[in-house]
């Protein structure tokens, strides 16, 4: 992702909701996913006047359903893929993410000296 892209049309998207893709929707309720997953409890209720638990529940849902809206299963368009990966990243440990694809974890587990 191109940072200074995608803030100019999060900017953009603010102004005119109506002209959000189904794609790029699926995007924003990744990111939104994984602000939350990064933010404390303590955090989630100051920002957001609510439960870590509850946010990350209407955030993974909303991502499941915006990235079925887009076509997860059978489009091409690259937002979507990076909606997916943003989503998995999310949801899954870095171990949970390294075993469901089939990497090996030796790689990533610190070596004992």
């Amino acid at each position: 992702m191109h940072v200074p892209t995608l803030q100019q049309r999060i900017i953009e998207t603010a102004w005119n909701l109506e002209g959000l893709s189904k794609q790029f929707e699926a995007l924003m309720f990744a990111m939104y996913l994984l602000a939350v997953t990064s933010l404390s409890s303590s955090d989630c209720q100051t920002h957001f006047g609510d439960e870590k638990g509850k946010l990350m529940k209407r955030y993974r849902n909303g991502a499941v359903q915006s990235l079925m809206a887009a076509g997860l299963f059978s489009t091409r368009e690259l937002e979507v893929l990076q909606a997916f990966v943003l989503f998995l990243v999310g949801i899954f440990s870095p171990l949970q993410l390294a075993n469901l694809l089939g990497l090996p974890l030796d790689d990533i587990l610190p070596r004992s000296v």
